[in-house]
């Protein structure tokens, strides 16, 4: 196997069992924002579930690099391969946004259900960047 398959199929396994993870960080503040349950527990949920996606952002970066190093490069030129990185910085600020409201939520800062709905749309950002990710990376369209 050369570094460049090892590379991809880390790519791919952590683009499907992490990032894939990003669709439930909306999906769980919109059941706590929803229900009149104490929002604590999803938020601690929440917690863990950013935790585990910036870990992924973090691999999916590193074995992106990987895979271009192996390539000599070819792919930073590419239009595809610099939207997608300025795509993962969207992501990235998205992830940071969620994790602002969120936190406002736990030290109950402000009105829970305002904070969880800022998380739930920064949620769907996250997701609508990484999707528009693996469009390009499968498309290569420029």
């Amino acid at each position: 196997m050369t570094l460049y398959t090892a590379a991809l199929s880390l790519h791919v396994m952590v683009a499907i069992a992490g990032t894939g993870l990003l669709g439930a960080i909306p999906i769980a503040a919109s059941f706590a924002r929803r229900t009149s349950m104490d929002p604590a527990p999803i938020a601690s949920l929440i917690e863990r579930l950013f935790r585990y996606t910036r870990a992924s952002f973090a691999i999916m970066f590193l074995s992106g690099v990987v895979l271009d190093y192996t390539a000599g490069g070819a792919f930073h030129e590419r239009g595809w391969f610099r939207s997608g990185f300025a795509l993962l910085v969207v992501a990235g600020l998205s992830q940071f946004r969620a994790q602002a409201a969120l936190r406002r939520v736990r030290a109950k800062e402000a009105d829970a259900e305002s904070a969880l709905r800022s998380v739930e749309r920064w949620g769907w950002a996250m997701c609508g960047a990484v999707t528009l990710i693996a469009l390009l990376m499968e498309a290569k369209p420029f």
